[in-house]
C-alpha cells in the first residue's frame, strides 16, 4: 500500500488502522444500545416521563461541553495522562453510581 508520497506504508499502520475501524465499530453500534436502554430505564425510574431522558442529554451536553477544555489539558500534559486522569473520573463516577443505585430503592 503506498501513501500519497509515494513511501510504503508499513503493515503496522494498516494493522492500528483496521484495530481502530473495529473499535469504532463497536462504539458504533453500542450507542445504539444506550440510547434505547436509557429512554427505558428513564422512564422506569423518573417521576415524569419528561424527565426520562434528561441524564442521556446531559451527557451529550457534558461531553460537548468538556471536549475543548479537555483537549487542552491533553495539550499541555500529554495524551497518556490525559486519558489516565479521565479513566479515573470514570471509575470514580462508576464508584458512585454503583453506591448511589443500592441505597435509592
Amino acid at each position: 500500500m503506498k501513501a500519497n508520497g509515494g513511501e510504503r506504508i508499513a503493515s503496522g499502520g494498516r494493522r492500528q488502522t483496521l484495530l481502530v475501524a473495529a473499535a469504532q465499530a463497536l462504539y458504533l453500534s453500542s450507542v445504539s444500545v444506550v440510547f434505547t436502554f436509557s429512554g427505558l430505564a428513564g422512564a422506569e425510574l423518573a417521576p415524569t416521563p419528561g424527565l426520562a431522558t434528561l441524564p442521556l442529554a446531559l451527557i451529550t451536553v457534558v461531553t460537548a461541553a468538556a471536549a475543548i477544555p479537555i483537549s487542552l489539558l491533553m495539550a499541555r500534559v500529554g495524551r497518556r495522562l490525559g486519558f489516565q486522569v479521565g479513566a479515573l473520573i470514570g471509575a470514580n463516577s462508576v464508584v458512585k453510581t454503583s453506591r448511589a443505585d443500592g441505597t435509592s430503592s
